[in-house]
């Protein structure tokens, strides 16, 4: 029998039968142990770990556990598992059907929607109008050395020619910058904000920045 590396049940009952013994009796006690002639046979909460296959007692009140611990039990059911996909794979092997033809001298395909799905990402069809757009971009991208243009600076001191779009750009750097024009402060009454604000908002609005004033007023207060 192939033992794994015991939990910590069967630790706990192996320290029952050793404690307090010398290393060589401990080791007596412990072959003892393995081949079950330590402990009683009729007792039916002593069992042997499905995992690391050493003996434990059943601390469960229905008597119904199968490992000596939580670790063992998640590796038990890790292998099943594994174990159930290997016979999966060994007994229901997938056919893989394979429609092309590679290894003769003049390789085809026996179905065409299989070649087709294959190949629609690597030989995409194209109109012969896009692909003179296609090429026209790529020669333009390798010219610019991106897809993004580079900037530049036009030298203008006024007696150079230059194309329409530099002028705006020109043009767009020489403007002055407008000062601000004069504030005029006018002091309303209640009922003149009212009746500019009922004419430029509706009543949900209102309500609604009414009560965020109020809630407002309430933090600054601390209420």
């Amino acid at each position: 029998m192939k033992y794994e590396n015991p939990g910590k049940g069967s630790i706990e009952f192996a320290k029952s039968f050793i404690e307090s013994k010398s290393k060589e009796d401990a080791l007596r006690k412990v072959n003892q142990l393995l081949s079950g002639e330590l402990h009683d046979k009729k007792d039916k909460k002593i069992k042997r770990c499905e995992y690391c296959h050493y003996y434990y007692r059943d601390q469960t009140r229905p008597n119904n556990s199968r490992t000596c611990s939580i670790e063992c039990k998640i590796k038990r059911d890790t292998l099943k598992k594994a174990k159930r996909r290997a016979d999966d794979v060994l007994l229901n092997p997938k056919k893989k059907e394979n429609h092309y033809a590679y290894w003769l001298e003049y390789p085809f395909w026996t179905d065409e929607r299989k070649m087709l799905s294959h190949s629609w990402k690597k030989e995409v069809p194209y109109s012969p109008e896009k692909l003179d757009l296609i090429i026209a971009a790529r020669n333009r991208e390798n010219n610019f050395g991106g897809k993004i243009k580079p900037k530049r600076d036009v030298p203008y001191n006024g007696d150079e020619i230059i194309e329409p779009k530099e002028v705006k750009k020109v043009l767009s750097k020489s403007r002055k910058v407008r000062k601000p024009g004069k504030v005029e402060i006018k002091n309303m009454e209640p009922k003149e904000i009212s009746s500019y604000l009922t004419a430029k908002y509706s009543q949900k609005k209102l309500q609604y920045e009414r009560k965020r004033a109020r809630n407002f007023s309430r933090r600054q207060k601390g209420i």
